[in-house]
């Protein structure tokens, strides 16, 4: 602590000089560094009360320093001051200052950045204010809007269909018992590798489930998650990762979080970010093992009337939703955050989106990935049609594509290519340098002629998309894309696979089918023909869906079913007791673990099944404390996992 109580006492003895980053110096011992990145900035406005200050000087800056070569004095008007502890990124270039208690309400917090015993060296200080909103009305805001988006959704899927004409059809179907009735239609010469997915319906769901099946529909994971989950997928390193939202939130409060499993789906870790709720849309674990996250954030009382081109009929008090994308290193800590409400105009939305509202959603994030080609990032805004490329050393604009403000030309063999994508989901870069785009096709113009002739652009249409981007010449090329599907309304994601098949999961499909469901995952063959497809019931939502060549190890790869299978946990959230209901093909041992959500085993059972048939068994859970648990049936090198909230 002797490096606060110095910095503490310089405070009251000498003037804080408010300085701007400047031009690193010869001199080891000016003040005069280059900073590329910083949070919060200068005058920033609606911080979390719960927040990481980051500080990035130039990598010669930092040569040979350590966190005991810096120090922060940290004061709130309301809160006084604050102590915390001073770290070095695992990058080994970037401050970190993580205060050991919360922030006030609406302070302004004043912040000096230092150097004890260096001469010639000028602090660095500056001012920011933290937000109105308590973490609880935060939490309540959000779950109301998450609300009103799943209604906007379902209602927008249930209206009639437009532009069917040409939809791909099962065949030789196989129904399999999952909630969402999937009927799945397998052709030939699929790529390798089983298919994940979320199914979901309502929010919050009580029919929300991680899925694994084979190309026979063949379930290898077949989880119930309550309260919600979304985007399970695999990472870099072959792990698990999905989306969580808490069961049945207490007050109707949001509260999600990142779940990262191993292949047999136990718990490796969880991800949060910091001083913000969690979103689904996109999560990441880098190779240096870093996380990308997002997170949705309301802002209360913003004035859109003095914004420039606000509608005559804006108001002055409204809740807009700005979108915050972080990365946090190996060590959880902040290294870098962005937020739109920095970058982007409110009145660069799309039509459909009302600026005359009192919520307004202006942007929606729904994709932000490291572009593999040199470490930047590249986000897509759905409600801006826009996908935009950020400097992820600086947080500065390199280039928009689409939207209002549109840097590049469109441009391929089609007439109708040079059209801008709509409402888009997913940008990918490939290993070609190439960027697939799921595109929605939501606002596809209506009354366009191309080139004379009356085209399919006279009905919105939804396609998957690859561009050859030149981001020097600001060009985007079409060289494939595939139309034969549904009109989706929502989510969706294109994914190019290593024997050069390209996978496609429709998200939210529009329109009531007389067959009982339409596709919503689809592969097709270098020359568009379909090798793979699986068709939902009405209205199901699969945000995302994958191949991936993995199988979860503990999964038997022999025969063509499971020897048992779970029929149910009851009741799911459960108090004092639950039933674990399950069947069994085969005679054998049977043993049933239930763990916590940190991997300790809660209860264990080892049964000999001696014939085939129904089974159930249950569980004392009355001394369990309040959480997630995960229970885990295996036989025969078989395994099922199934998931048991306790509520208390």
């Amino acid at each position: 602590m002797k490096i606060f109580y110095f910095v503490l006492f310089a405070t009251y003895l000498f003037p804080i000089t408010v300085v701007q980053a400047q031009n690193p110096s010869t001199s080891s011992g000016s003040s005069k560094f280059l900073i590329e990145y910083q949070w919060p900035k200068n005058e920033e406005t609606d911080v979390p009360q719960r927040t990481t200050f980051v500080i990035r000087p130039t990598k010669a800056f930092m040569t040979g320093r350590s966190a005991n070569d810096f120090a922060f004095d940290v004061r709130g008007s309301l809160s006084g001051w604050h102590s915390g502890r001073v770290l070095i990124s695992d990058d080994a270039q970037t401050i970190i200052f993580k205060p050991d208690q919360p922030f006030g309400l609406s302070e302004s917090v004043r912040v000096q950045f230092n150097m004890p015993g260096v001469e010639n060296f000028t602090p660095l200080s500056y001012t920011f204010h933290t937000t109105d909103l308590s973490e609880i009305d935060r939490g309540k805001i959000l779950y109301r809007f998450y609300q009103d988006e799943q209604a906007e959704n379902e209602q927008a899927a249930s209206g009639a269909l437009e532009n069917q004409d040409t939809i791909a059809s099962p065949r030789d179907s196989i129904h399999i018992d999952l909630p969402l009735n999937p009927v799945i239609d397998t052709v030939s010469n699929t790529a390798a590798g089983n298919i994940f997915f979320t199914a979901t319906r309502g929010f919050p769901s009580p029919s929300s489930y991680l899925a694994t099946i084979d190309d026979t529909g063949r379930i290898l994971i077949d989880s119930n998650v309550a309260g919600g989950c979304g985007n399970f997928k695999m990472e870099s390193d072959g792990t698990l990762t999905y989306f969580k939202q808490t069961s049945a939130p207490q007050g109707g409060i949001f509260n999600g979080f990142y779940v990262h499993v191993d292949r047999n789906m136990r718990l490796i870790d969880t991800f949060q970010c910091v001083g913000f709720d969690c979103d689904l849309h996109d999560f990441h674990l880098m190779r240096n093992g870093h996380a990308i996250l997002v997170a949705y954030v309301p802002r209360i009382h913003v004035d859109l009337t003095q914004l420039p081109g606000a509608p005559a009929c804006a108001k002055t008090e409204d809740t807009v939703f700005d979108a915050v994308i972080q990365e946090l290193d190996a060590s959880k800590n902040l290294v870098m955050q962005w937020n739109s409400k920095d970058h982007l105009l409110i009145t660069e939305a799309t039509p459909d989106i009302n600026l005359c509202g009192t919520k307004l959603d202006y942007c929606h994030i729904n994709t932000a990935e490291i572009d593999s080609t040199d470490g930047n990032m590249i986000a897509s805004f759905r409600h801006m049609e826009e996908i935009t490329k950020i400097n992820w050393s600086t947080g500065e604009t390199i280039w928009r594509w689409g939207g209002k403000h549109n840097m590049f030309t469109f441009s391929g063999p089609n007439p109708d290519d040079t059209l801008k994508f709509s409402h888009q989901h997913d940008p990918a870069r490939l290993d070609n340098k190439h960027i697939t785009v799921w595109d929605n096709g939501n606002l596809r113009p209506r009354d366009t002629t191309i080139g004379g002739k009356d085209t399919i652009v006279n009905k919105p249409f939804s396609r998957a998309v690859e561009y050859l981007v030149d981001e020097v010449n600001h060009t985007a090329t079409v060289t494939w894309d595939f139309r034969n599907v549904p009109f989706s309304v929502a989510a969706g994601n294109v994914q190019r696979l290593g024997n050069g098949n390209t996978f496609m999961s429709m998200g939210l499909v529009s329109g009531p089918s007389p067959d009982g469901g339409r596709p919503s995952i689809i592969e097709v063959n270098p020359q568009n023909q379909i090798v793979f497809q699986a068709s939902f019931a009405n209205n199901s939502f699969i945000y995302r869906a994958y191949r991936f060549e993995l199988t979860p190890s503990a999964v038997k790869q022999t025969g063509t079913a499971s020897s048992f299978g779970v029929t149910g946990i009851y009741p799911n959230p459960a108090q004092q007791t639950t039933t674990l209901a399950f069947t069994v093909k085969e005679p054998g041992w049977m043993q049933i673990d239930l763990a916590d959500i940190l991997g300790k085993n809660r209860r264990s059972i080892r049964e000999k099944i001696s014939s085939a048939g129904a089974y159930t068994s249950e569980f004392d859970i009355h001394d369990l404390p309040a959480g997630t648990y995960y229970c885990r049936l295996s036989q025969h090198g078989n395994v099922v996992v199934k998931m048991l909230v306790v509520q208390k």
